[in-house]
């Protein structure tokens, strides 16, 4: 039977929105909370690792904090004008 406390072994889910948009968030127990950009092509990147989940403003500052390089920043514009096309 279960005991009143429950601890999550896996989560995967969207970040919040607004303070981190196309991010996720992700972790698997006993590891950390991992917060990670995903990019329009590749794997996401992490951002942000950490004990505890984070909250509304860790995801905004670890955001805010993020550069993007050229190349990547180029393939994703790359990758919406193709896009565009199809619309």
């Amino acid at each position: 039977l279960f005991t009143e406390d429950f601890e999550p072994v896996f989560c995967l889910s969207a970040a919040p929105q607004e303070e981190a948009p196309s991010c996720l968030m992700y972790r698997a127990f006993p590891g950390d909370w991992v917060l990670a950009r995903k990019p329009k092509v590749g794997q996401p990147k992490t951002i942000l690792s950490q004990g505890t989940k984070p909250s509304r403003e860790e995801c905004k500052e670890a955001y805010d904090a993020l550069e993007v390089g050229d190349l990547e920043k180029n393939v994703e514009d790359f990758v919406d004008n193709v896009a565009g096309w199809f619309r």
